[in-house]
């Protein structure tokens, strides 16, 4: 189970690792002060609490949330103070928040008035368990089974925003296409090589658009298109979808 806080909501489309808060990267740094101390590496350290040196890694970066098996096994490993019990409580990220959607959450957390427009998917506030779970697991890179519990958590835990008893309620509305209803996907996207062998990706939204060149979202948005590539039609059926 991951320690958790109440700090913001889920977006509709299947998020990315949970941003890094200064509580996270504090926690993060006294691990690292802690393992440094005792003579540890990370790969050393791993061994001692049962994670890969890639997890000790992000949690002493502040991006991962560190569950309490973690906290548990490190803290005779690290000293045996106590100090990384009580501070766990502590961490102030809801895990399964994508960095880049933490603004709007605290927004959406409070707002009075939610409208929605969507034609991608279900929107994240009106999913249900079993779909929460479809969307995280139909486009690569999947997520780990730790990561698809604390997305879905935070993703169901954020529909409380809807309750009737919520002071003061929230008045919203949600128009949804219904091509949603017979597919869905995350969204546009365009890939492009230049004459140097070099990937591009572009995605666009209403009124702006982002030009991706990182290597590592790039080959992501490839093998998401190509799945769907192996899902479409041949070139002979979707002549004779066309006529």
């Amino acid at each position: 189970m991951a320690y958790e806080s109440t700090d913001g909501g889920m977006g509709s489309a299947g998020g990315a690792e949970p941003g890094a808060s200064a509580s996270l990267r504090t926690f993060g740094a006294v691990i690292h002060a802690l393992r440094e101390h005792a003579g540890l590496s990370q790969e050393e350290f791993g061994d001692l609490v049962g994670y890969s040196k890639h997890t000790v890694a992000s949690v002493e970066q502040g991006r991962r949330m560190p569950d309490r098996d973690f906290v548990e096994r490190a803290e005779p490993v690290l000293g045996n103070t106590g100090a990384l019990r009580k501070a766990a409580p502590h961490l102030s990220r809801q895990a399964g928040l994508a960095s880049w959607f933490l603004q709007w959450a605290r927004l959406e957390a409070t707002a009075i008035s939610l409208y929605t427009y969507e034609c991608r998917v279900v929107p994240g506030l009106l999913q249900t368990e079993a779909y929460a779970r479809a969307v995280s697991l139909g486009v690569p890179s999947l997520p780990d089974p730790v990561q698809l519990k604390q997305r879905i958590a935070a993703r169901l835990a954020q529909q409380d925003l809807l309750a009737v008893t919520r002071k003061p309620p929230t008045a919203f509305s949600f128009i949804v296409e219904q091509a949603v209803l017979e597919r869905g996907t995350d969204g546009p996207v365009q890939l492009a090589e230049t004459p140097e062998n070099r990937w591009f990706a572009y995605l666009e939204g209403q009124q702006n658009g982002r030009l991706i060149a990182d290597a590592k979202e790039i080959s992501i948005l490839q093998q998401r298109y190509a799945k769907l590539r192996s899902q479409a039609l041949t070139p002979e059926d979707s002549l004779d979808l066309l006529k």
